[in-house]
């Protein structure tokens, strides 16, 4: 959700220089592939899994290290949730240089959670790894949420970059011919199963009977750069690569359908028709509600996201002009 506003501002100023920062591999292809002459990406963090317990103070000296090359004038951030290392270096660079934090959404909408073993061991967690006093939210679930005591600490500035699709579509139009994005749906894929909204078999005869109504040479699957999860017929549609972001593709498709994606508020936004299924295949109570705050708070107001009950509701909006 973040990166029409880099973007844009990396290619207004091609005669700055930038380093951009991201934990995330599926960032760091696109960033790779754009091959922007004004940018340096860097990919940096900490797998407990893969890296292992006592490389945390390796990793974190290392990205340290890395940015001790280069005289950084200012540090840009855009998170409000979760941020892990980023909190941490974040912190540790404000010492040293000013602060800002681009502000695209608010919080998630959430409640601070009751004290419990499972809210004190997210609390303990963070300050222990990252050294912040997180807010430990309830959505329903359990998240660490950046206080506002964090901003001060930091001496942040809050802004706001603009995003200019003009610019971004310039540069970015040309490197992505040589994709094939033929289509008028574009289904958001990988999170129904993994994210624990669905039992696979629910979720793949569901799947299974959308897309053949819609028309399988109708629909280009984009799945979740986190994610990888396909079901059904799902894999037998063309794919859009997942490392690219999905609102780069807000010109290409018409009707956008999924489940909890942000994508479906930036098409909603951009006046596009958005569906989400969550009131169509029943999920947990508790998720669906926290699923539909988190839209309205981030809608704002000022778009429309179609939850269909059956399939005549989805056909009749999907037909409507």
């Amino acid at each position: 959700m973040f990166i029409p506003s880099v973007l844009t501002e990396v290619l207004d100023k091609p005669e700055e220089s930038f380093l951009v920062l991201s934990d995330i591999k599926s960032i760091q292809q696109f960033f790779v592939y754009l091959n922007i002459p004004n940018v340096i990406f860097k990919v940096y963090g900490w797998d407990k899994r893969k890296d292992g317990i006592f490389a945390l103070r390796k990793k974190k000296k290392e990205i340290i290290h890395y940015l001790s090359e280069y005289d950084i004038k200012e540090l840009v951030f855009f998170h409000t949730e979760y941020g892990d290392m980023a909190n941490w270096l974040i912190d540790k660079l404000s010492k040293k240089i000013y602060v800002k934090f681009c502000k695209i959404y608010d919080r998630v909408p959430s409640v601070i959670a009751p004290i419990s073993l499972r809210s004190l061991k997210l609390k303990l967690v963070n300050y222990l790894l990252w050294g912040q006093n997180m807010d430990i939210c309830k959505a329903p679930y359990l998240f660490p949420a950046l206080p506002a005591s964090y901003y001060k600490k930091i001496k942040s500035e809050t802004i706001y970059l603009p995003v200019r699709q003009n610019v971004i579509s310039a540069y970015v139009n040309k490197k992505l011919q040589e994709f094939d994005f033929s289509g008028k749906y574009i289904l958001l894929t990988g999170t129904a199963v993994q994210n624990n909204w669905y039992e696979e078999k629910e979720y793949t005869d569901f799947i299974d009977g959308l897309i053949t109504t819609i028309g399988k040479e109708k629909v280009v699957s984009k799945c979740h750069p986190r994610y990888n999860g396909l079901y059904g017929i799902e894999k037998e549609l063309q794919q859009v690569p997942s490392f690219i972001p999905g609102n780069l593709l807000l010109n290409c498709y018409e009707i956008f359908i999924g489940i909890e994606s942000t994508l479906l508020v930036e098409a909603a936004l951009a006046g596009k028709k958005s569906i989400s299924i969550i009131d169509w295949l029943k999920s947990d109570k508790q998720k669906v509600k926290a699923q539909h705050d988190f839209f309205d708070n981030r809608l704002g107001g000022k778009g429309v996201i179609f939850f269909p009950k059956n399939s005549e509701e989805f056909i009749d909006f999907i037909n409507k002009m």
